[in-house]
């Protein structure tokens, strides 16, 4: 059994408005963008969760975090939409060196499974690492319960908590907590995956399986709404389909139904990228949500 760490208290702040220069050098004072604003007057509240335990191809997401506080202070604040945007009261909580320690060991034991599955397939690999699957799944469990207690103090001061991770599987907690909350809630998910598997690779909450658990286990959810899907597999489009339930979801009628989409959806797809390309439209951009060139983008535009 995994003894796991409670996230970290956020850390002191001293920098107010009175000393706060938007124009000037950005200063870490321990807060995203050096803004000067704690949690008791922040409206939002960023959560970091420094956890990639299930990433089956790279690791390093749990790190990002940290990454993201520390870069953040190289921004600047001027929008012509967004008048003094650095008013916006947003505090980021600190990272929690504990449940990164937690993840950082238990990502070099389930990556050794995770090598082993790849050799000689999921069921042999999950016998032989079973003990690891185990502590991987009950620490994720106790991370996604501590999660959702902590956006649940959050969402009763009023305020609003987002998560920052760490792989896809990290917001399930705050979530649950919506569920909690609201008699009716959707999720609009802009991602090049679906992530509707279940338990992939023998993950309970992999980072492949999070809009499948939210699925299955939010009462509340009544839409999820995907953007930028670019990468799914078979089942994972039953699985999308299917969930909107209608009462003649067979699987014969789903696929009949994902060729109908195909045959009235692709020829306007490739008129609207046909039109892109011409001189009187400039106003389409299509962007890969994952993995787009800066330079290629700026190309199109």
């Amino acid at each position: 059994m995994v003894q796991c760490a409670k996230q970290l208290r956020p850390t002191k702040n001293n920098t107010t408005m009175s000393n706060f220069d938007p124009n000037g050098v950005g200063i870490a004072n321990g807060n995203i963008f050096g803004f000067p604003y704690n949690e008791n007057e922040a409206d939002i509240v960023l959560i970091p969760v420094p956890w990639d335990a299930t990433a089956s191809y790279g690791k390093g997401t749990s790190k990002g975090p940290q990454a993201i506080l520390e870069a953040s202070t190289q921004l600047d604040f001027y929008h012509p939409q967004l008048p003094a945007a650095y008013e916006t009261k947003i505090f980021m909580s600190a990272v929690s060196m504990e449940w990164l320690e937690i993840n950082d060991r238990l990502c070099l034991e389930g990556q050794q499974y995770i090598d082993y599955l790849e050799q000689v397939g999921e069921e042999q690999a999950r016998q032989r690492y079973s003990d690891t699957l185990q502590q991987i799944n009950e620490a994720h469990q106790a991370l996604r319960q501590h999660l959702k207690e902590r956006c649940l103090h959050l969402l009763s001061d009023q305020k609003i908590p987002c998560v920052l991770g760490g792989e896809h599987s990290t917001p399930l907690g705050l979530l649950e907590a919506l569920d909690s909350q609201y008699e009716a809630f959707g999720i609009l998910q802009i991602d090049a995956h679906a992530d509707l598997r279940d338990a992939y690779e023998g993950f309970s909450q992999s980072h492949a399986s999070i809009m499948f658990n939210a699925l299955k286990e939010l009462k509340h959810l009544e839409i999820l709404t995907q953007v930028g899907i670019r990468d799914v597999s078979e089942k994972e489009v039953i699985k999308r389909l299917s969930a909107r339930g209608r009462k003649d979801d067979k699987p014969e009628i789903i696929k009949n139904r994902i060729g109908v989409y195909e045959k009235e959806t692709g020829p306007v797809l490739r008129q609207l990228e046909k039109d892109s390309s011409d001189d009187i439209n400039k106003t389409f951009l299509k962007i890969k949500a994952e993995g787009a060139d800066p330079e290629d983008i700026a190309d199109k535009i």
